[in-house]
């Protein structure tokens, strides 16, 4: 079975939606990072996250990459549907730290407060 998310709340957007926050039918919450761009699709690096890491990465305490190599495991999406309707996830069988998906360390959703935690994650 396919696992499925919507993204609920964009988390910083230039020229489309760039990191994007999630959750799917069963109560599990997720990140999304555009990494890509498949003809008129984007594409996104997506893992899951809990509401304890969800909360310290909005509040700058977290960084993005640390909150996407603390994930168990990670997901690619197709941009295929309207925001905010259903996307399937293809979960990815090598570590993400092998790929060219990362952000650097630091990254923060825009707003957030400069934390001394920042970019340790």
């Amino acid at each position: 079975m396919t696992k499925r998310m919507r993204a609920t709340d964009v988390l910083d957007y230039y020229d489309g939606v760039q990191l994007f926050e999630g959750a799917d039918d069963h109560g599990g919450r997720y990140v999304g990072v555009r990494v890509d761009a498949e003809g008129e699709r984007d594409l996104y690096a997506v893992v899951g996250a809990s509401t304890a890491s969800l909360e310290r990465f909005r509040a700058g305490e977290l960084d993005l990459r640390g909150l996407m190599l603390a994930a168990p495991e990670w997901f690619l999406t197709k941009a295929d549907a309207p925001f905010g309707e259903p996307m399937a996830l293809s979960p990815q069988a090598r570590p993400l730290s092998a790929t060219d998906y990362l952000p650097l360390p630091g990254l923060t959703p825009p707003g957030a407060p400069v934390s001394a935690a920042r970019g340790t994650g």
